[in-house]
């Protein structure tokens, strides 16, 4: 096994929540991983029922060579859990009947091999797997004689999954944020309002048959599934003064690049070949003592190379050390949080006593980056995630709500609004 390989397999760390990751990868081989619509790579992995909207996947397989990847496509519940009163010819045109995927191509340039493979869902074409009902999907990812951490509903484990999510309009949903809380005033939290206009859906049982389920930055760390609304009038309703939909301000993600193999870029001291790849040393990072104004992408990543404009096939790879240096947290667990689909992430850091810091390694694809230090904390017999720079108002936040929607006698959850907008002081 190749050494970046051997350190990163000590790296996954198990996700303090009930709601998954948006990518989860499973393997060591598999490299960074891409989600687009319509080719943005920033956008909400939402499609709209019935439109063209086409949902592209990306992603690299280090092992050099031509490997059988399938996949599967599967219906889930608003909590990411499998969809079982419904057949497969219900929610998609096509099955994908365990053939290959035959997009892939070989990096070119790059002293790291890779191979290249995509995967397109919905769109134009009409061959093209569509699917067929609103809500949640998982799309997972397999190779004969690969092992992975986690078996799926059959057994079998996939490399990795991939959620996106079709919305069909039949709501009117809006969210409103502010740092007005019913716990402080322009101190350490923000606060959603959030009201939801139901003409077009019979509703028997508010409870029963809506779930709103909000999140701040597409983390699964801060995802809450909202409690009964606060006023109901008619098809209104709204959360208002709810302390459930309170979430921590955080501070704002801190950023570096690598977008050369020859020169150090953004907060990065140097970079080296070592052995068969390049290395990355960052320049160390300290917790911050208060309140630090950056424009951050909020975890969000941006695969580039100064050396190509085909990033996908000619960004190399590079071992990329981050050290926190810091006093240790005895009883908690240190580790990074971003936006990357690489393998490994999220990453646990060790720490150091010597140096008196937290280090880890990550085998990154060349890029822009922004990311975060969080910790994790058991108390009270449940883990707690807290923000190791703080928690402040004026921080930047994406906050994205879903509303879910399951009339009495139906065998689905149904994705009717989807709303998200950033809170800007």
């Amino acid at each position: 096994m190749p050494r970046y390989l051997y350190i990163l397999s000590f790296l996954l760390l198990c996700l303090p929540s009930s709601f998954a990751q948006q990518i989860s990868v499973g393997s060591d081989n598999i490299g960074h991983i891409s989600v687009a619509v319509n080719d943005d790579e920033t956008a909400l992995p939402v499609l709209i029922l019935g439109s063209s909207d086409r949902l592209t996947v990306e992603f690299d397989d280090l092992t050099t060579m031509y490997r059988r990847f399938t996949y599967t496509i599967s219906h889930q519940t608003p909590d990411w859990q499998p969809t079982t009163t419904l057949f497969e010819s219900q929610y998609l045109s096509l099955a994908p009947d365990d053939s290959p995927i035959e997009g892939y191509e070989q990096s070119s340039i790059t002293l790291t091999g890779y191979t290249h493979y995509q995967i397109i869902i919905g769109g134009t074409d009409a061959q093209a797997i569509k699917p067929l009902l609103a809500g949640n999907y998982l799309l997972s990812v397999y190779t004969e004689g690969e092992e992975s951490e986690e078996e799926d509903e059959e057994g079998t484990k996939p490399v990795f999954t991939v959620q996106f999510m079709v919305c069909e309009p039949r709501a009117t949903l809006s969210v409103q944020p502010t740092v007005d809380t019913d716990i402080d005033y322009h101190k350490a939290h923000q606060q959603l309002n959030v009201t939801v206009s139901l003409p077009a859906l019979p509703i028997i049982n508010h409870a029963e048959e809506l779930r709103l389920v909000c999140q701040q930055n597409r983390s699964p760390y801060y995802t809450i599934v909202a409690p009964a609304p606060t006023y109901i009038a008619g098809t209104t309703l709204k959360w208002e003064h709810c302390r459930a939909l309170i979430f921590p301000g955080g501070n704002e993600y801190r950023v570096f690049g690598i977008p050369s193999t020859r020169v150090p870029g953004l907060h990065v001291d140097r970079i080296r070949i070592d052995d068969d790849f390049y290395t990355a040393t960052r320049i160390p990072d300290y917790p911050y003592r208060d309140y630090y104004y950056d424009e951050d992408q909020n975890g969000q990543c941006e695969i580039f190379t100064n050396d190509s404009d085909n990033p996908q096939l000619d960004a190399d790879y590079i071992l990329t050390r981050f050290v926190l240096t810091m006093p240790e947290r005895v009883g908690s667990e240190i580790f990074i949080d971003g936006q990357w689909p690489e393998a490994g992430l999220p990453t646990r850091m060790t720490y150091h006593a010597d140096t008196e810091s937290y280090e880890s390694v990550v085998f990154l694809k060349q890029g822009y980056y922004s990311y975060r230090y969080l910790s994790l904390e058991h108390v009270a017999g449940r883990d707690v995630v807290n923000n190791i720079d703080g928690n402040y108002f004026q921080t930047e936040n994406e906050y994205t709500s879903y509303l879910y929607y399951r009339p009495q006698g139906s065998r689905y959850w149904q994705l009717v609004a989807v709303s998200s907008c950033n809170y800007k002081p």
